[in-house]
């Protein structure tokens, strides 16, 4: 493009700025772009109006206009970009262009080769996929426009296969006589020149292939048969009297690559390699053979065209097929025939081996009018006959001018083409004649002959291409992006795409075309060119490969040998083989024992391929094959197990191993899995718990329901609580309340009222917590439910001794340890001994306070309580500080905070935190309590409303003796204002002090109480 501007409409729109993608930010100031370029005319102020607000006033749609005319003029790139006036609005055509302007343009010139770069423009409909909704202008303006690009283009290429196919270029009328008919396939003209070209090149069976296709698109759409000059065509087609002359080019024309559509961008990640196999060609500069191999969509056909197209020489390619695997030197006459009309073809070539090779290139008879017959002799010397002609034709080439003969995707060449490069290459050495091939690395025993005999000359290199790095990923992406893209986006499209070069440039131009390269989501989008290639992959397999990979898309994890065949039931034979197949096509990787997807894509893809009942199935037999091959060790893979049954629809399968997964992770202290595996059971059970079981009644299923619900809405309460969820806590607690009413169970709900009061007091709402409590006790010794009154009594004394009734608490927390050992429940001991030693030492007696103390966290590591053992640590700190043994306390602290830490529990933390920073800085500790501190504030501020002001103070303190005077300013008046605001009035008095002592150390200014 000459111009720095380019707007592409034709498919799907972009846009670029000096050859780089670039964005417009607003949808309907694109379009207006879009408008302007489609035809680089001007447009009226009043045709705009009508576009794009055709129902709103005058008044109304003319200020519009003005705005996004604005929108559009700061959009762009360079000021001089956008053209206005009172009546028109246009694109300056010095700095824009657009490939539908420059369709028509370059349609309308009497040049074969701007009708070339016409129709090599066209990448789809109009605007495709864009529309205006509310505009049937808009509509209709895209439509007349979609309609006229199109005759545009079949004008264009009906112009190209008449030029071409006059001028003797058969291979190029046949390449644009497809491309018609891929959009107009009712051209009936077209149909009966494309006979007659495939006739002409005598590629027979193609052209009465080309018939059928006329009679089947004719009838299907028009219920017509073809005139009577295209059955006289096929006609004489059948009895072989077709022939067109062919005249001489003056030279070679360079091939037309057919690499994947993408990105149009430099080799990016491929810097190494290409120098690798620049330097080879260098070095085998008389002749040699070049492999370049790997897995689909790597990357190799880009890196055999870079390197080609940069070499001084002549250049043949010829592609081989799946579909012209029985047609024997396919690719070898498709090279060939470039070179056919070159002047010097043939030269220095006997008449004997030119007359041999019309054998495969008919058109060399009128090419060359006075050769001989070719000699007939047996099958065997025959074909010998013609590779020693095809040689002395691609040598004569070679001769006159350095050769590279490209031959893509070799492995699916035909036998003869092979055995023929098995022929030539040993005379290679001294030649002039490289030979450059690509091959898929899991098809290569196709090519195991070629490649040793290729081995054992000198001149043979192989290059075998892997995953683009992340790094190269990338620069694509900086390539690409206007804006900043996340750090952490070449990753997930790593990980996503495992580094397949394709894979990679199509999911990047899917973002970028989205506008989602600066704001990916989540879960990135898969684009369509991408499933549908893994598609054909997969579709390649034979169908045990193919019940293998299905099963290893569900299991997506533990893809050991045993759970996939325990999943498939298929043999050990069977499994083996067909791992070793989809190892082979580089679908699964082996990694020790086990398996792994070379990209999650194709895993995607697998699944989303599966119909919804065979997913059923083999989510089934996944999850009774795992409970099978890991036995007596289930809870590491419960969850996988439990999310199996829930996608086989087995819910009460899946709400037991859910169960299991959540009490798991809860032993591991995996907090936020367990509460994860805590509500999707929860989910289950209200919607799908009672169609699993017909042998009960409807009554006995809703009560073991219900209690399942209250026990998991529990669980669900203390994991929420252990995390310092307060209110998502209280609403799991509150849910287990009324379950537990529903359920009609006094000791369920007895249990949830004190479970509704923990985390009321772990919000501070102490008199909340005191009446839920009352509740609790009164349900309790209704019921005669000794254990649970003791618990309530317990409940009732803490609230209370939190209230600072602590009078009142005292014989309450006191009856609560006489009750809890007549009930023998050392767990509620542990807690009304607890509760005594806080009570204690509040008033003033600390060797009665750390006495039920210690007996406390004896009980607490008995029972194995380790969150509440934590919570005794550091009320013996407290006890120990009250005291000014600070080294003591320090110590307690110390232990507390590393056992919170270990379980996860953040509910304590921040507390546990402060007491340690608070004892560090009495022992002079000053940097250990800062960073102590800072780490309380951090964990209050995920996890709380309001950060406690105490923490400021101590903050501020450490700061203060370390000189640190700005963050001791800072902190302190935080802490004032925190204080303020909550009303803490001995606080707020704290927090004045620490500034006044900041204040004598330093001249900042403090603020005016």
């Amino acid at each position: 493009m000459d111009v720095p501007l380019y707007v592409q409409l034709l498919g799907a729109p972009s846009i670029t700025w000096l050859s780089r993608p670039y964005a417009v930010p607003r949808r309907q100031t694109r379009l207006l772009l879009y408008r302007l370029a489609a035809e680089m005319e001007a447009v009226s102020r009043d045709q705009l109006l009508l576009l794009f607000w055709p129902t709103k006033s005058e008044a109304a749609a003319r200020r519009n206009l003005t705005h996004l005319i604005s929108s559009l003029r700061k959009a762009l790139p360079h000021p001089d970009l956008l053209l206005t006036d009172s009546s028109a609005v246009s694109l300056n055509s010095r700095l824009a262009t657009s490939d539908s302007a420059a369709l028509f343009q370059l349609a309308d010139q009497e040049s074969e080769t701007a009708w070339e770069k016409a129709v090599s423009l066209v990448g789809g409909s109009f605007l495709d996929g864009l529309a205006l909704a509310g505009s049937p202008d808009f509509d209709s303006w895209q439509t007349v426009i979609q309609q006229r690009v199109e005759r545009k283009y079949l004008r264009t290429l009906a112009k190209l296969v008449t030029a071409k196919a006059e001028s003797g270029e058969l291979t190029a009328a046949i390449h644009y006589a497809n491309q018609y008919l891929a959009t107009d396939d009712l051209a009936e003209t077209i149909h009966r020149q494309l006979i007659i070209l495939y006739a002409s090149v005598n590629e027979r069976e193609a052209a009465k292939r080309q018939y059928d296709a006329c009679v089947l698109a004719l009838e299907r759409e028009l219920g017509v048969e073809p005139l009577a000059e295209t059955h006289a065509a096929y006609e004489a087609v059948l009895r072989g009297e077709l022939s067109q002359e062919q005249p001489i080019r003056a030279k070679i024309p360079g091939p037309q690559w057919r690499t994947l559509p993408s990105l149009d961008l430099p080799l990016i990640g491929r810097e190494n390699e290409k120098k690798r196999v620049e330097a080879t060609l260098a070095g085998v500069d008389s002749g040699g053979v070049i492999f370049i191999s790997g897995e689909p969509g790597i990357g190799k056909s880009r890196l055999m065209q870079a390197v080609a197209t940069a070499e001084d020489a002549t250049i043949l390619l010829g592609y081989c097929r799946q579909a012209t695997l029985s047609l024997p030197y396919q690719p070898l006459v498709e090279a060939l025939r470039m070179a056919v009309p070159y002047p010097k073809f043939g030269a220095g070539v006997k008449p004997v081996w030119l007359a041999e090779a019309t054998r495969l290139l008919p058109e060399l008879k009128d090419r060359f009018p006075h050769l001989p017959e070719a000699v007939d002799v047996t099958p065997p010397q025959a074909q010998t006959r013609l590779f020693e002609a095809l040689a002395q034709v691609m040598l004569g080439l070679a001769g006159q001018r350095k050769l590279l003969l490209c031959l893509d995707d070799l492995h699916w060449a035909d036998e003869t083409t092979l055995s023929w490069l098995q022929f030539i290459v040993p005379r290679l050495s001294g030649s002039g004649l490289t030979l450059m091939v690509t091959y898929r690395s899991d098809e290569a025993d196709s090519l195991a002959a070629l490649l040793r005999t290729a081995q054992r000359s000198d001149n043979m290199t192989g290059v075998s291409l892997g995953p683009l790095s992340g790094e190269a990923i990338r620069e694509i992406i900086g390539q690409v992006s206007t804006g900043t893209a996340p750090p952490d986006l070449a990753v997930r499209i790593h990980k996503m795409t495992g580094g397949n070069m394709f894979f990679v440039l199509e999911t990047v131009r899917d973002l970028w075309e989205q506008e989602l390269l600066e704001d990916p989501p989540e879960s990135l989008p898969v684009p369509a060119s991408v499933l549908e290639t893994v598609q054909r992959r997969v579709r390649r397999l034979n169908p045990l490969a193919q019940q293998l990979l299905d099963a290893a898309a569900v299991l997506v994890t533990d893809l050991s040998f045993d759970v996939i065949q325990a999943t498939t039931g298929r043999s050990d034979l069977e499994v083996a083989d067909g791992l070793d197949d989809l190892a082979r096509h580089q679908l699964l990787l082996v990694e020790g024992d086990g398996f792994w997807f070379q990209h999650d894509l194709v895993k995607t893809t697998v699944y989303k391929n599966l119909t919804p009942w065979r997913r059923r199935l083999l989510n089934r037999r996944a999850g009774d094959a795992l409970a099978v091959v890991f036995g007596q060790d289930l809870e590491p893979v419960s969850a996988q197990i439990a999310s199996h049954y829930d996608e086989a629809g087995q819910f009460k399968l899946a709400i037991r191993y859910y169960q299991r997964a959540a009490n798991y992770a809860l032993r591991v202290y995996a907090n936020h899995e367990a509460v994860q595996y805590y509500e999707k059971v929860l989910t289950l059970i209200e919607s799908d718990f009672s169609d699993e079981d017909s042998d009960a009644s409807s009554s006995e299923i809703s009560d073991e329901a219900l209690t399942l619900q209250v026990q998991l809405s529990e669980g669900l309460g203390q994991v929420l609580r252990r995390l310092a969820y307060y209110e998502r806590a209280e609403q799991a607690y509150q849910s287990m309340r009324m379950t537990a009413e529903k359920l009609g169970d006094p000791e369920m709900l007895s249990q949830a009222w004190l479970r509704v009061g923990e985390v009321q007091d772990s919000l501070g709402r102490y008199l909340d917590s005191l009446e839920s409590a009352a509740q609790a006790e009164t349900l309790s010794a209704e019921n005669g439910l000794d254990a649970s009154h003791a618990f309530a009594l317990f409940a009732k004394a803490w609230a209370l001794f939190r209230l600072g009734r602590l009078d009142e608490a005292l014989p309450i927390a006191q009856e609560a340890l006489v009750q809890s050992a007549l009930s023998n429940r050392r767990d509620i001991m542990a807690y009304s001994q607890n509760t005594l030693g806080a009570i204690y030492k509040y008033l003033g007696q600390y060797e009665a306070s750390e006495k039920h103390q210690q007996l406390a966290l004896q009980l607490f590591q008995e029972v194995g309580d380790q969150r509440r053992v934590a919570g005794v640590l550091n009320n013996l700190g407290e006890t120990a500080r009250l005291r000014q043994d600070y080294s003591e306390a320090h110590e307690y602290y110390r232990q507390a905070v590393a056992m919170a830490q270990q379980i996860g529990e953040r509910d304590w933390l921040v507390e546990f935190l402060s007491n340690l920073g608070y004892a560090q800085n009495k022992l002079g500790k000053y940097r250990d309590a800062e960073q102590a501190l800072l780490q309380a504030i951090r964990v209050a501020q995920a996890t709380r409303p309001q950060t406690d002001a105490t923490l400021y103070i101590h903050l501020a303190e450490a700061c203060l003796f370390q000189e640190k005077w700005t963050e001791a300013v800072t902190t302190g008046r935080e802490a004032l204002r925190l204080a303020q605001e909550s009303e803490q009035f001995a606080v707020e008095g704290e927090a004045w002090c620490v500034l006044g002592r900041i204040a004598e150390k330093t001249d900042a200014p403090i603020p005016v109480g």
